[in-house]
């Protein structure tokens, strides 16, 4: 992160560098490009006018990067600073030579500084040779070193680690916090001895950040370190702790920024700000804006409407460089109003059968444990929906086979006799296009299962199947069941296990496609809130786990097809609810929420490591925290969560809304889906 002095601006020469590829624009898109540049022009040093003006550019597209890499020329000194600051923002990969230009040959160091984080912001392993350049030069100066080590840290650039280690020992404190960031971000096991020392810096915030850095090689990131130092006496301190976090821009730093600037002291209330402003989060900055008056309710926008992408900066760049993620702006895919039938259309899951078809299945009536589970198919991958007839009474789980069977399992588990439970099952033989009658599958739990006398209601919505025997009952699976390659079955789910006070979770097995399941082990057994499941190669397999009393997403995995399991790991953040899904790319999909929704992946879907948090939405806007997503095409996602609170657009009252989103999922270098 490089700090740009206020300085006055001179308007020489900006308009004529910044409109002379006008010829090149598409005649309707020429006014909306100028008025993007000249409010770019206008913000001069403002963080805030500049990451408005910088989401407008990203908006348009690719037509907005040559204008700007002209603009690098300009004798204006403000001009290639902002030039070269919008161009890191849209990671536009043509502007790499210009960039590289301006770091070695840009007679202000201020650009320099710009023009290099620009060049880490782009992802391309092709700016290191520079980037290096830059940090070692027998000219370089402070501020070049301090900008190439942030460069270097965001590409991960195992190549710099050696020069990296050097610069730790440097006199100056705020090249030793930039470098300690920048390894942690690198990850290379060899700097642990030298960040170890680290820890015990005389200055706070290099001691923060070599806490954080090697905390970060563990895969545990700790911010708490440096949002100590964010809250005490010394404003040194806290400046540079706030631009650590910063640079850091992981989940838990920007939650630490975001808290300080709400009920932190005046000194980290104004640097909070400063620096989310700097990450392009004016709005999560200030005051929220009076809601609109209500307006008429008008059916809500199709899903294709969030055509839009979201503005994702340098702070959602996946820890190893090898993705590129986009995600559409997310839009109202149902609500109480528009879809009375459904109610409150609580806890969405999605599915994509064998057909092609998604399902969404939503609970209608959270409080009412008798009322079934509604569900809802599209055939166009989710631009529209239609209601789909009852399969079993509350749909748990869903069981897509490579013999393109599809089985829907009920979420009550009766008793039959002993150990030995049953419960609803709807099995369809042609992708899931149509399903044949109820029929029941079997369990065999083990002697500690605590099940209770479910309510007549309940019982009477189950007497002519599986409750006709008992109306004791349990929980039975999580969303998803894995096929593993030897053609057996494997799912995860909640039960009260001996004398628990919460629930525990339990892994099944099947080795007769579905039909009858044993327990193979037990994942953990009390406050387990929320747990999802996928397979990896082989048979290896991972489970999320929201665990404790105040739920942290936890992970655990298994190798020999769920018999036995790692012990859960903390992943240090908060979820109560999770969910995951594996792309045809192998890369693993998370999501989770509670408060709050996030997105993480797993790139080489092991789910040993995860890359940065995408933070969906925050708390503050109403989101009840479930969320789900499935496949939707080649490199793409559906992403749908639950909101609930008033919402201008659809209701003046308090209302539940289902939003979706469309998430593609690319390696640097390949086309991106249609």
């Amino acid at each position: 992160m490089h700090r740009v002095r206020s300085r006055r601006w001179g308007a020489c020469g900006w308009v004529a560098a910044l409109l002379c590829s006008s010829a090149m624009r598409a005649p309707g898109q020429a006014p909306a490009l100028e008025l993007a540049l000249t409010a770019l022009r206008q913000a001069g040093p403002d963080v805030d006018k500049q990451a408005a003006a910088i989401r407008t550019l990203i908006a348009l597209g690719t037509a907005v990067e040559e204008p700007l890499i002209t603009a690098l020329s300009a004798s204006d000194r403000q001009v290639r600073l902002n030039a070269a600051l919008a161009l890191g923002r849209l990671r536009a990969p043509r502007a790499l030579e210009a960039l590289a230009a301006r770091c070695r040959e840009d007679a202000d160091p201020e650009v320099r500084g710009v023009a290099a984080e620009a060049l880490g912001r782009l992802g391309d392993e092709r700016a290191v040779v520079p980037l290096l350049g830059l940090l070692t030069g027998a000219e370089a100066n402070e501020l070049d070193r301090r900008s190439a080590a942030v460069a270097l840290g965001s590409l991960r650039a195992a190549t710099a680690v050696d020069a990296l280690l050097r610069l730790l020992e440097s006199t100056n404190w705020e090249e030793r916090w930039r470098a300690a960031v920048a390894l942690g971000q690198i990850g290379d096991p060899r700097a642990r001895t030298a960040l170890g020392r680290l820890v015990g810096d005389e200055n706070a915030v290099v001691a923060g950040c070599a806490a954080w850095a090697g905390s970060a090689l563990v895969n545990a990131p700790e911010v708490g370190a440096l949002d100590r130092n964010l809250r005490g006496p010394d404003d040194s301190v806290t400046w540079g702790s706030a631009w650590a976090l910063g640079i850091i821009g992981t989940t838990g730093a920007v939650e630490a920024l975001l808290a300080a600037q709400k009920n932190g002291p005046p000194a980290a209330q104004a640097a909070s700000r400063m620096v989310l402003a700097w990450l392009g989060m004016p709005m999560a900055a200030r005051p929220a804006a009076t809601p609109p008056a209500a307006t008429p309710v008008t059916p809500p926008a199709a899903a294709a409407a969030a055509g839009g992408f979201m503005a994702l900066d340098e702070r959602w760049s996946d820890r190893y460089g090898k993705l590129d993620i986009r995600i559409t702006q997310p839009v109202i895919l149902s609500s109480r109003e528009h879809r009375p039938e459904l109610g409150a259309q609580a806890r969405p899951c999605l599915y994509r059968l064998p057909s092609g078809d998604l399902l969404l299945v939503v609970d209608p009536d959270p409080e009412s444990p008798a009322a079934p589970r509604a569900a809802l198919r599209s055939r166009d991958q989710g631009l529209t929906w239609q209601p789909e007839p009852t399969l079993v009474q509350r749909i748990a789980a869903i069981a897509t086979l490579r013999n393109r069977s599809v089985l829907v399992y009920d979420q009550y588990l009766f008793q039959r006799e002993g150990q030995h439970y049953v419960c609803d099952l709807c099995v369809s033989r042609d992708g899931g296009r149509a399903f044949g009658p109820l029929q029941l599958a079997e369990f065999v739990l083990p002697p500690d299962l605590v099940t209770r006398s479910q309510p007549k209601d309940v019982v009477a919505a189950y007497t002519a199947s599986s409750a006709s025997a008992s109306d004791r009952a349990g929980t039975a699976f999580s969303p998803r069941v894995v096929e593993l390659a030897d053609g057996s079955l494997v799912a995860c789910g909640l039960a009260r296990l001996g004398a628990a006070n919460g629930q525990g979770g339990l892994c099944y097995r099947s080795i007769d496609r579905g039909l009858t399941w044993t327990v193979a082990a037990t994942l953990a057994p009390d406050e387990v809130s929320a747990l999802a499941l996928a397979g990896s190669a082989g048979r290896r397999l991972v489970a999320m786990l929201g665990l404790g009393t105040e739920p942290l997403l936890h992970s655990a995995l298994s190798t020999d097809g769920g018999a036995t399991w790692s012990t859960p790991r903390s992943l240090q953040v908060r979820a109560a609810t999770v969910d995951l899904c594996r792309l045809p790319s192998g890369v693993l999909a998370c999501c989770y929420g509670g408060p709050g929704l996030a997105l993480m992946f797993s790139i080489d879907g092991t789910g040993k490591a995860w890359t940065d948090k995408i933070r969906i939405a925050e708390a503050a806007d109403g989101v009840a925290g479930s969320a789900t997503l499935c496949e939707a095409g080649p490199d793409r996602l559906l992403l749908v969560y639950e909101q609930q609170g008033v919402f201008p657009e659809v209701s003046a009252a308090p209302t539940t809304v289902l939003r979706c989103a469309y998430i593609t999922v690319t390696r640097p270098g390949s086309v991106d889906a249609p």
